[in-house]
C-alpha cells in the first residue's frame, strides 16, 4: 500500500513544531550537535514533509512559505558583490535560507511565518 502524503498545511506546522519541539539553527539545514536535532526553515519542512525534495507538494510548501517574506528577499536581487551580474538566489530554498539566517531573525518569527504559511496552503 502507497505511503500517503502529507496536505501542505501539514507539512507547513509540522515544520513549525518541529523548530518548536526540537529548537532552530541558522547556517545549516540541521544541526546535530544537540540532544535534538536543530533545523533551519528548510531542514524543518524537509525533514516535515518526508517525501523527496523533488515532490510538487515540497515545493508548493516551498513556495507558500517564499510568498510570505518581505520583498527585500526578492528572488531576482542581485549580488553587490558579484562581478558577473548573475541574481544572488538559484533557488527560492536559496531565498529562504538567506532570509532564516540572517542576523536579526529569531526563531519565533521563523515558526510564526510558517504558521501563517500553513493557513495560507488550506
Amino acid at each position: 500500500m502507497a505511503k500517503r502524503v502529507k496536505s501542505v498545511s501539514k507539512m507547513l506546522n509540522d515544520a513549525a513544531d518541529l523548530l518548536e519541539e526540537s529548537g532552530w539553527t541558522q547556517g545549516a539545514f540541521e544541526d546535530v550537535s544537540h540532544d535534538e536535532p536543530r533545523y533551519c526553515a528548510i531542514g524543518a519542512i524537509r525533514e516535515a514533509a518526508a517525501v523527496p525534495t523533488g515532490h510538487p507538494k515540497y515545493h508548493r510548501a516551498v513556495d507558500v512559505l517564499y510568498g510570505l517574506l518581505p520583498d527585500r528577499y526578492n528572488i531576482e536581487r542581485k549580488d553587490p558583490f558579484s562581478t558577473t551580474g548573475r541574481p544572488k538566489y538559484d533557488t527560492v530554498e536559496d531565498v529562504i535560507t538567506d532570509w532564516n539566517d540572517a542576523s536579526s531573525r529569531r526563531r519565533p518569527e521563523v515558526v510564526r511565518t510558517l504558521r501563517a504559511a500553513a493557513k495560507v496552503a488550506k
